[in-house]
């Protein structure tokens, strides 16, 4: 075994210990180590304020740091170090970003723990304005004991990367005509509006900073139980999208909070530490 595999999966060891997950591990190691040339050796601390983590030669921040700089970002990292081998712009601007990101968490005294859930865009945004006080799923995350707990705790709403289809808005407007949706149509619809028509005009790229931003960390609610979207809805047919697959239990979205101003981050699919 070559001394890089074998550091690989040290490395893949101390992430899951670190309780990142093993999904989450083995991304850390293709994207961390393989892309940046296989270095192995621990030799420094990530370099976030008051973040004691030894992180190996060759990646940046350790795991829960590096996963609240969004992706795009992370990508000119990876690439400007292999460039040049040294410490870049962008390194610096990842810095930046997530200790803006923990300054966040100051505001709120957001605890240690605290969970994320990422939501697609325009749905994080309308569970931000109060629209949607629900979030559908396919399933109830209380059956996992070690989630059942999130019932009635704060967590971070978080918008996904993905730019939403005008047909996707197209068919969320036709739920709300069609009394379909549980969206609150007052609130829902001018929203609704303002992005389909600024994707209709600049398409990718539109800016979407003002109306729906991406991978970005939104603010804070607080998730209830888990219920039967037929017990919630009395039977009614009812959904805010068309993956209806996704549309069996609500998730109550309550007292939220949005930051000041939107925290940029990658996400992740499930829940995920925030803190």
């Amino acid at each position: 075994m070559s001394e890089n595999v074998r550091g690989a999966l040290v490395l893949l060891l101390w992430i899951v210990f670190a309780g990142i997950g093993v999904a989450a591990s083995i991304r850390f190691v293709v994207n961390h180590i393989f892309q940046s040339g296989g270095r192995c050796d621990m030799s420094h601390e990530c370099p976030i304020e008051n973040c004691k983590t030894t992180v190996p030669q060759g990646i940046y921040m350790c795991p829960r740091h590096w996963r609240l700089v969004p992706k795009p970002l992370q990508s000119a990292v990876y690439a400007s170090f292999r460039a040049t081998g040294r410490i870049s712009d962008n390194h610096r601007e990842a810095k930046r970003v997530v200790e803006q990101a923990e300054q966040g968490l100051k505001r709120f005294d957001l605890p240690a723990g605290t969970k994320a859930l990422t939501i697609y865009q325009p749905w994080a945004t309308l569970v931000m304005l109060g629209a949607k006080p629900h979030e559908f799923r396919k399933w109830k995350f209380t059956d996992k004991p070690a989630l059942a707990k999130l019932v009635g705790q704060r967590i971070v709403v978080h918008a996904s990367a993905r730019r939403p289809p005008i047909g996707e808005l197209d068919d969320i407007l036709r739920r709300i005509d069609g009394g379909e949706s549980a969206l609150k149509d007052d609130i829902a619809r001018p929203l609704i509006w303002k992005l389909r028509a600024a994707l209709k005009a600049r398409g990718k790229d539109a800016d979407l900073s003002q109306i729906a931003p991406l991978s970005v960390a939104l603010g804070t609610a607080v998730i209830g139980e888990p219920r039967s979207v037929l017990d919630i809805f009395k039977g009614t047919a009812i959904a805010d999208s068309g993956r209806l697959d996704h549309n069996l239990y609500g998730w109550p979205m309550m007292d939220v909070k949005p930051f000041a101003q939107p925290i940029p981050s990658a996400g992740a699919q499930g829940f995920w530490n925030w803190s």
